[in-house]
């Protein structure tokens, strides 16, 4: 701010030029280490090429560098200006920079976007391009037209210019110049494999310092497309988007705490649109069923971030460009009956864990009536897609205490620096860590629920390892003690217990058919070759890998992706507030004795 003369009227002109004061570091010590943690990082990785790029911005200007300045002043071991503000309990080195921001706005979840929004596509240069006379369009701000609004006079109708070609080290230079027609006159609704790249890092970006995620997408892509039944006229439900797309849906129960992996998402697909780089309008739909996509390549094997050079990453890259069918559309009447098509993990029983009415019985028959009758899956895809489980956490359902945990610890958010490990281990656990072979041992005195130490209404805790499993997940560890109720389970996940391989082989194709339950319009695979590889920028090294997101798209994302989780935790609080008396019913352990129905046990004592 100290190049800026201080008159009203310089103000007026200054402060409707494209940019904004961004602090980095400025905040109070917070409980939160992964918000310290993704400030940090996001510091790390993007700091060095903004002091780069904003130097460089001077010397074109004809404006003398800060640093230079600064060597007049004693500022030991400052490489740029910095201000310090002296605040009470807080971090005060501060970096001024010029970028852009726009108001803050709520997620799909509290009000829905009415346009798709559009960004700058270079926030260190002005805009020295003007389009043809054909795409010129006056404007306000810089909502009104991508990707930017020059006004001349701040209380004057603007004009919507396009950028020209940028040779900043923070940006990867564009490979030919500015284009002469209008962007994105037609949007395709399935993506080009050099679009596709975009959204991979996007994802990558989030995922790296969110390792909830992983789990979280998993459910929410089952919980879309679960809802479909085969059986209703016309059929109902499906991958259609509704999750995401329709805010009364994440109201139902089924569907709580779902709202930070949605709304880190619409935060993506909104970036992902807005980018200079792509020309699409892919639908919530596709993006949720990509998302578990997304996840299980990245999870599976040897696991390694998405940004680096390995073979192995780029075969997981390639699969995910080539292995993916898009084009669902968006449903747009949805209804939130449909959630009654997903399995609850409390089922009507009498009660006892065993027996033909017994707790594991009605877990199988859910399983059954929902996943098998009305989804239309088979016994041993509605077993392998349980083996989900394998990732994630028991997160919200039972309070936000100790009580959270995974179902397998290669399943939690750090299991492994990058993340939880999609594996084989849930059905292992289920057929060689139970001690019992039957739902009656199980609920006998010896051996009992070993390896779980308590036993709550409608699920058991390990607490020495942190695991909890739902009735529905025993339902699959056991043979079936009542065959008009539901299938025995577990001859399929003995089979997978024992081979890995044979069980990522079933899940994909199990997931496949998953995302497509309730689609009727033809699916294809990404776009090839790239349908704009004449716009398209060269990947940009930022000391992590390379990466098709430069640090314009990293900000914006930052910023969009930070309001997204805000947004969650307000949501998730309300939701928690209303099932204080839930929740205390859910987590008040039952008594460890025998059976109440005594036929199971004739003759014991």
């Amino acid at each position: 701010h100290q190049e800026h003369p201080t008159s009203p009227a310089t103000i007026d002109e200054w402060i409707n030029r494209p940019h904004f004061q961004l602090t980095i570091a400025t905040y109070k010590p917070s409980n939160n280490p992964k918000m310290m943690n993704f400030s940090i990082a996001l510091v790390t990785l993007l700091l060095p090429s903004a002091v780069s790029a904003q130097r460089q911005l001077r010397t074109e200007q004809g404006k003398p560098d800060l640093a230079s300045v600064d060597e007049k002043r004693p500022q030991p071991d400052k490489l740029t200006s910095v201000v310090e503000r002296p605040q009470p309990d807080k971090f005060t080195s501060t970096i001024d920079f010029d970028v852009d921001v726009k108001p803050i706005k709520p997620p799909i979840g509290f009000l829905r976007p009415t346009q798709r929004p559009t960004r700058k596509i270079d926030i260190f240069r002005k805009p020295t391009q003007s389009p043809t006379p054909a795409c010129e369009s006056t404007c306000d701000t810089d909502e009104d037209c991508p990707p930017i609004c020059e006004k001349q006079n701040p209380y004057a109708p603007g004009t919507c210019v396009y950028p020209g070609p940028t040779s900043s080290p923070t940006i990867a230079a564009i490979t030919t110049d500015a284009p002469t027609t209008c962007l994105c006159a037609s949007p395709g609704i399935v993506p080009d494999e050099c679009e596709l790249d975009i959204l991979i890092d996007m994802m990558e970006m989030d995922v790296a310092l969110n390792h909830n995620l992983f789990g979280q997408w998993t459910r929410a892509a089952f919980h879309d497309a679960g809802t479909f039944n085969q059986n209703s006229t016309p059929t109902e439900g499906g991958a259609n988007g509704c999750l995401m797309n329709f805010p009364p849906m994440r109201l139902e129960p089924e569907n709580n705490f779902l709202n930070d992996p949605l709304n880190h998402l619409e935060a993506i697909k909104n970036n992902w649109h807005s980018h200079p780089d792509t020309c699409i309008d892919v639908s919530s739909a596709d993006m949720l069923q990509f998302a578990m996509f997304f996840v299980v390549v990245r999870q599976s094997n040897l696991i390694e971030p998405l940004n680096l050079g390995t073979p192995n990453v780029i075969a997981k890259r390639n699969l995910l460009k080539t292995g993916f069918a898009w084009g669902r559309p968006d449903e747009t009447q949805c209804d939130t009956m449909w959630v009654d098509n997903l399995p609850g993990f409390s089922p009507p029983n009498d009660g006892n864990i065993a027996g033909p009415n017994g707790r594991c019985a009605a877990a199988g028959g859910e399983i059954k009536t929902k996943m098998m009758d009305r989804n239309g899956f088979t016994a041993e895809e509605a077993t392998v897609l349980i083996g989900a489980h394998t990732i994630g956490l028991v997160r919200n359902t039972f309070g936000s205490g100790s009580f959270a945990g995974p179902w397998v610890s290669d399943g939690a958010d750090n299991a492994t620096p990058d993340g939880p490990v999609f594996n084989n281990k849930y059905h292992d656990f289920l057929i060689n860590t139970i001690v019992a072979n039957d739902a009656s041992q199980f609920a006998a005195p010896s051996p009992g629920i070993v390896p779980f130490t308590m036993q709550f209404g409608d699920w058991f805790r390990d607490v020495p390892n942190d695991l909890d499993h739902l009735d529905t997940d025993i339902a699959l560890a056991f043979p079936s003690e009542n065959l008009g109720m539901h299938p025995d389970f577990s001859v399929h996940s003995a089979a997978f217990a024992g081979n890995n391989a044979f069980f990522l082989s079933k899940f994909m194709a199990a997931m496949d058919k998953m995302g497509k339950l309730g689609v009727s319009d033809a699916l294809q695979p990404a776009n090839a070759p790239c349908s704009c590889s004449s716009r398209r920028r060269l990947q940009e090294d930022n000391g992590f890998g390379k990466s098709f997101i430069s640090l314009n798209d990293a900000l914006a994302l930052a910023r969009d992706l930070g309001n997204a989780t805000s947004w969650a935790l307000m949501q998730n609080l309300d939701t928690q507030q209303g099932r204080i008396e839930e929740i205390k019913n859910l987590t008040t352990p039952k008594v460890l004795d025998t059976p109440r129905d005594s036929k199971l046990f004739d003759g014991q004592s």
